[in-house]
């Protein structure tokens, strides 16, 4: 049915309109290898993708951590705004979400050292994640990135790294000082060591602030990104050959990008990372289809992630 064996994957889940798919492949397959599910609403601490939902009704946010925590996967909180001050860190609706988080043994993903030593100070028992973010805002040309990565392990309880790295040393980790924290992208929308990913982030965070419209951000991304400027086409990604590499290297830990994907498109990289190549992938998706349609209506589980998508 999987891809990879032993593996416990990190999906883009949490607070997003394809939040729904945690019942769904709970229900349809029982032993789903999920073991997080990251993203956040939108809020001061929030940061990379933009997030659609606004809602900052804290009790119902916390009926829809708690439900997840039911199919034994664990939520992890996207809190990677990389502008975080002194003035953020008393946002009385992030604090409100931290309390939850802590009380619900849910974990966060960062990239502020400021936060970071917040949290740490105040909420002790929360296990922290690096943001792939973290490495991306540094020189990585003037970077030994193994050295750096040993360094965030020391602090952090995961440690995710981007494709890149394992293109670059061939799926080799033998210089990484515990490879279990080490949770591993396959996927991801930036090219290969993207000389704006930099610029960009920044750029979606101005626009999730509000602080530029989205013509100025459309105009902006196309001069910026080599994407869009079709200078690049291909998808930064592993294949499935290096995957396997890795995994006997000892990683058993993927990420799959992709809080920004509609539907249709996460079922395109849930086929090409997640499920089997022996897999009947056409009928694998008509069977999720009418899952969805024999079942939302009569379960309470889908009725509230519908809900939650009404709150976008």
């Amino acid at each position: 049915m999987y891809k990879f064996k032993n593996i416990n994957w990190s999906m883009p889940f949490l607070f997003t309109a394809n939040s729904f798919m945690i019942p769904l492949l709970y229900n349809l397959f029982k032993n789903e290898p999920i073991n997080y599910v990251y993203g956040a609403p939108k809020c001061a601490w929030s940061g990379g993708r933009v997030s659609n939902i606004t809602s900052q009704n804290v009790s119902f946010l916390e009926q829809i951590i708690y439900n997840i925590k039911s199919y034994n996967v664990t939520p992890s909180f996207t809190f990677t705004n990389t502008s975080i001050t002194k003035e953020l860190l008393n946002n009385s609706f992030c604090n409100a979400l931290l309390k939850i988080i802590s009380e619900s043994n849910s974990e966060i993903i960062l990239v502020s050292d400021l936060l970071y030593e917040y949290i740490k100070d105040k909420y002790p028992n929360i296990k922290l994640c690096t943001s792939v973010l973290k490495s991306t805002y540094q020189n990585i040309k003037d970077l030994d990135e193994t050295e750096h990565i040993n360094k965030l392990i020391d602090r952090f309880d995961r440690v995710v790294i981007r494709p890149e790295y394992a293109i670059n040393n061939d799926g080799n980790f033998n210089k990484i000082k515990d490879i279990s924290k080490i949770e591993l992208i396959v996927n991801q929308a930036c090219a290969m060591n993207c000389y704006c990913a930099n610029k960009d982030y920044k750029l979606i965070e101005l626009y999730d602030r509000k602080e530029i419209s989205i013509d100025d951000f459309s105009k902006e991304l196309k001069n910026l990104c080599p994407r869009d400027k079709g200078e690049i086409k291909e998808i930064n990604s592993l294949p499935d050959s290096l995957t396997n590499k890795c995994i006997n290297a000892g990683i058993t830990k993927l990420k799959l990008n992709g809080r920004h994907l509609t539907f249709d498109n996460l079922l395109i990289a849930l086929n090409n990372y997640f499920f089997s190549d022996n897999v009947d992938k056409e009928k694998l998706n008509e069977k999720i289809n009418n899952y969805i349609i024999s079942t939302i209506k009569n379960n309470a589980d889908f009725q509230l992630y519908s809900l939650l998508c009404k709150k976008l």
